[in-house]
């Protein structure tokens, strides 16, 4: 099928984009001098990604995208600048201004990805109503701050714990909530952590930033929702889920992405239980009844389900696409044919040795899948063990386990 990409700003700035985006099948780029063609091209047909040239479009720009998130909430955004640190107004919207910001110092290589992503992201959550739900949801959190600034701040040599710690501690709700969870059971070692300096030296750098993109996109939703889904059963069970998956990836390339996988994997249940709560309600009772799996009951009444929800959302905000996989398929790792231990392949595994699943928070017996087991674990290249020694190391990294502690 065709695709469509409408660029606005100043034309001068858009030619080279045609070179960027050509590699992409089946493209058509229709470019908009301002604001006001902007609109008139939206009305005349609905791209599947706009870009903006925020540098010069300025105010008008952020109006202009906020009302294409009104209007037309389907479209992926992305705004571009040269402003290395987007401004604070960017973030004061009621609503997210875009889906992505890309400097334009990087353009040249990050354009043509985040377009990429946007329109894999679309065929995955092929339902356009529910694209449209998540485009409008008016109180999800923008791409996280501080761990953008902690990504590009580790991407260089010089990076010392003190500058670390300076980032994460200007902002004393992050702080608070990263202490809580370098305490939980999952990184308890016997002693407590007292500061951020010491959560540095027991977690390493990228584990504390993990800890953090958990933190400020979990901590942008309020946990009083209209639904019946136990949020506190969800969270043991994605407690249990990130000891695990951290056990089995211990001494890999994986287990700093394949712990934040862990902490997110169940992202999408964030955004059911506020905006589409009575759904959610019927999937749960549709899980009971029919003996079958909470993400399979949820596929029969919403057309999708929460892993496809939350993979959806971390694409828009532009997270490696080895995380965005993970997330979408954990349920189903066989749908893109993984044959290699990896972050998918281990976070499907915990799941399935955590020994609790998504359809417990709907206060019912477990409903297993059943998708992943040793025939599949035993057949993955690179594999560190077989399943019957995964399945030990599981029970002992589970054994310990005091629930109070999650």
């Amino acid at each position: 099928m065709p695709r469509h990409i409408l660029l606005v700003g100043d034309e001068a700035q858009w030619l080279r984009a045609p070179d960027l985006l050509a590699r992409i099948p089946h493209l058509k780029v229709t470019a908009a001098q301002g604001c006001a063609q902007a609109i008139e091209e939206l009305e005349r047909r609905v791209p599947d990604v706009m870009v903006a040239d925020m540098d010069i479009l300025a105010e008008e720009g952020i109006s202009l995208l906020l009302t294409v998130g009104q209007r037309w909430p389907s479209v992926s955004r992305i705004a571009l600048s040269h402003i290395p640190d987007y401004p604070s107004q960017w973030y004061q919207t009621p609503a997210p201004v875009a889906h992505q910001y890309i400097s334009w110092d990087t353009a040249h290589t990050e354009l043509r990805e985040a377009v990429e992503r946007s329109l894999k992201l679309q065929d995955l959550l092929s339902n356009p109503g529910l694209r449209s739900l998540i485009g409008s949801i008016r109180n999800l959190p923008p791409r996280p701050r501080i761990f953008t600034r902690l990504q590009v701040m580790l991407s260089h040599r010089n990076v010392t714990p003190a500058k670390v710690c300076a980032v994460i501690e200007a902002d004393a709700a992050i702080t608070a909530k990263v202490m809580q969870l370098a305490n939980c059971a999952l990184f308890h070692n016997g002693e407590r952590v007292r500061n951020i300096e010491q959560a540095l030296v027991r977690l390493g750098f990228l584990g504390v930033r993990n800890l953090v993109l958990s933190t400020e996109i979990l901590g942008g939703w309020s946990r009083k929702t209209g639904s019946n889904l136990d949020l506190d059963s969800m969270q043991a069970h994605v407690q249990r889920v990130a000891r695990v998956v951290a056990a089995l990836t211990a001494g890999t390339p994986y287990r700093d992405e394949a712990v934040l996988a862990a902490f997110l994997h169940d992202l999408g249940y964030w955004v059911l239980v506020q905006e589409r709560p009575a759904e959610l309600d019927r999937a749960c009772a549709l899980s009971v009844t029919a003996d079958i799996p909470l993400h399979e009951a949820e596929r029969r009444v919403l057309g999708t389900c929460h892993a496809e929800i939350g993979a959806y959302l971390l694409g828009l905000w532009g997270m490696p696409n080895t995380l965005v996989e993970a997330i979408a398929y954990h349920h189903a790792p066989e749908r893109v044919g993984v044959r290699r231990f990896n972050t998918l392949s281990a976070l499907a595994a915990a799941i399935a040795l955590a020994g609790t699943d998504d359809s417990d928070a709907c206060s019912s017996p477990p409903r297993r899948s059943g998708v992943v087991g040793q025939e599949f674990f035993n057949q993955l290249d690179g594999g560190p063990f077989d399943w019957v020694e995964a399945e030990k190391i599981a029970m002992g990294c589970l054994a310990d386990l005091d629930p109070s502690r999650l």
